[in-house]
């Protein structure tokens, strides 16, 4: 529930704040998406995407061994772990680098 409200509190903040395309913090897609990310370092990478209340929805990448100042890509075709398209709404896809967190995107669904 507290997650839920994180996300509609953003929502209105962003509205009440008059965001155009240069400052809403989202990338709006409707159809499979590819994003990449670049390590700053070596170690183990994992890709989630997480819903509005930070539940895991999709494992991009489990875990792939990278060196510093790799990039990896990867596209979300906007379906769940079980092959379900997801829901419209806010979602966060998060790299990390040995369960550390160096990247979030900031994904609106909406088909």
């Amino acid at each position: 529930m507290k997650m839920r409200l994180l996300s509609i509190s953003l929502l209105i903040l962003t509205a009440g704040l008059g965001c155009d395309s240069f400052s809403y913090p989202f990338t709006q897609v409707s159809g499979p998406h590819e994003m990449s990310f670049t390590t700053a370092g070596s170690g183990t990478v994992s890709i989630v995407v997480k819903n509005d209340c930070l539940e895991e929805v999709m494992v991009l990448e489990p875990g792939v061994q990278v060196a510093g100042g790799t990039s990896v890509s990867r596209t979300w075709d906007l379906d769940d772990g079980d092959g379900e398209p997801v829901e419209d709404g806010l979602y966060f896809v998060e790299a990390s680098l040995d369960s550390a967190v160096f990247s979030t995107i900031l994904l609106e669904v909406s088909r």
